[in-house]
């Protein structure tokens, strides 16, 4: 049975910082993680510690002093990097005084204490430290001065970030405690293999007191489960179960794309051939047909002299429910729910490279922006201000087509992606927005709030890049601006 590369502490998307060469590093300080939740699961010797304590600061060092080189290339007599630098040496110091205190602890409180304090620093300095030192540099790379990158990092790292931060934390010790529990049940039942062999009653001890589905199959299908199985898909009894394909408990499809059945059959026979394999899996309750996810260990083992497969099902449905809150709070504006600047910002190139790549391809950017919107503040109150940035965000949702891209880009600057639009189109969707906003009313104890929008276009063209579109669209705003507001001026080189 090959577990150890199961993954406790697994990689996040969110923790890329865009810098190749950091990422490839945070990827291993992930990895040295992984290797101590292995012994911990494992219950390894000290000495196998004491390897893994040394080879995590040997590579803590390294990374950073390759870290500190591309910051100090950027970060010239800057407070951003002192303060990096001496986040890096408490780094070591934290690990050291772990280290020096192993013998005072269990091996296993040991394990836990490096893992936690792995499990903070990793979330806290990459997707907090990290990625707001990277944003600076690709901000520099784009020809910004250090402050207006500063700038720009600190307007990203907002309380939404702040709260991603905790909750990948949270999230992170749940699926650790979690993981780590189900190795050492892993591992234990491994020790017992032998035995079940021998003795059909342990055998049944072992599976039914678990809260995981644990069925057994061979070529002909299903021939035993636990109790908890019945409860999981929700079935009558063991015998309709054993009716039962793997694929007939699973939608035609899995999220792949591949068919439920082929693709469960290819699943099982790796099992056999190597061994184990873990894996994620959408299936259905038999009597209700409603979809859970769930995380799924095979293992092949010999049964009565005969090879069988032990199928162990946990239901992770929760757990995708909170990756998916994770990914809409880190992709999105927290007050208004359109896009944030960074996604905003990833989507903008991806619409220049398909406008590089395919003919004909037309793209529109809107930049817009709420007049006399600091007026509102100062005159009314914030929650004011915050009323009247919503209304517009829903007036941006439903006055743009479906696969156009609005965005709030920060205080009442926002944007939209017309996609497929030609200049007619973008001037008929950009009227609209204007007139609709005119309409807004917002009821304050000092009168009516009204506000009007000021709108720059762009057409995105085939040498573009993000700089130079964004640039154009926001000369067409200013111009709009200067020439008394609520109204929609293009940039006048667009214009034929």
């Amino acid at each position: 049975m090959n577990i150890e590369n199961i993954e406790v502490f697994p990689w996040n998307e969110s923790f890329n910082t865009g810098l190749i060469e950091i990422d490839d590093q945070h990827k291993k300080l992930v990895e040295l993680l992984n290797q101590l939740s292995s012994h911990l699961a494992y219950h390894f010797k000290l000495s196998s510690l004491d390897d893994v304590f040394n080879e995590l600061t040997a590579y803590a060092e390294h990374h950073f002093k390759t870290e500190e080189a591309i910051w100090q290339k950027y970060f010239i007599d800057d407070d951003w990097y002192n303060i990096h630098k001496e986040t890096h040496a408490s780094f070591i110091n934290d690990v050291l005084a772990i280290k020096a205190n192993k013998n005072d602890v269990s091996q296993n409180e040991v394990f836990e204490k490096i893992i936690l304090f792995l499990s903070h620093w990793l979330a806290f300095h990459i997707i907090g430290s990290d990625k707001s030192m990277a944003k600076v540099v690709l901000a520099m790379q784009q020809g910004r001065s250090l402050p207006d990158a500063k700038k720009i990092a600190k307007e990203d790292f907002d309380d939404a970030i702040k709260a991603l931060i905790n909750s990948v934390l949270g999230m992170y010790q749940n699926i650790s405690e979690k993981t780590l529990a189900l190795l050492r049940e892993i591992s234990e039942r491994k020790k017992v293999e032998q035995a079940l062999l021998i003795s059909e009653k342990k055998f049944r001890t072992l599976y039914d007191s678990t809260s995981d589905a644990v069925m057994l199959l061979d070529d002909k299908g299903f021939f035993d489960c636990n109790a908890a199985t019945l409860k999981i898909f929700d079935c009558a009894n063991s015998e309709e179960f054993y009716t039962k394909h793997p694929a007939d408990l699973s939608p035609d499809k899995q999220p792949c794309g591949m068919d439920s059945r082929i693709l469960a059959n290819q699943n099982i026979a790796i099992a056999k051939d190597k061994g184990s394999l873990l894996f994620e899996w959408i299936f259905k309750r038999v009597s209700t047909g409603e979809i859970f996810f769930a995380e799924v260990l095979l293992n092949s083992m010999e049964l009565n002299e005969k090879l069988v497969i032990q199928a162990s099902v946990r239901d992770i449905t929760k757990r995708k429910e909170m990756e998916l809150q994770l990914q809409k709070l880190a992709n999105t504006d927290p007050l208004t729910q359109l896009f944030n600047r960074r996604i905003f910002l990833e989507k903008l190139d991806e619409e220049i490279a398909k406008v590089k790549r395919l003919p004909n391809y037309a793209v529109v950017l809107l930049m817009l922006d709420l007049d006399f919107f600091k007026r509102i503040n100062d005159t009314y109150d914030h929650a004011t201000g915050d009323e009247m940035l919503k209304a517009f965000a829903e007036i941006a949702r439903n006055n743009s087509r479906s696969i156009d891209v609005p965005a709030r880009l920060g205080g009442e600057e926002f944007a939209i992606l017309l996609i497929g639009a030609n200049k007619n189109d973008a001037l008929v969707i950009a009227e609209r927005l204007r007139k609709k906003v005119a309409e807004i009313v917002i009821k304050h104890k000092l009168g009516l709030v009204k506000t009007t929008v000021s709108i720059g276009a762009a057409c995105i063209l085939a040498d573009d890049n993000a700089k130079a579109v964004l640039h154009r669209a926001d000369t067409a705003l200013y111009e709009a601006k200067n020439k008394g507001r609520n109204q929609t001026c293009w940039f006048v080189a667009d214009v034929h």
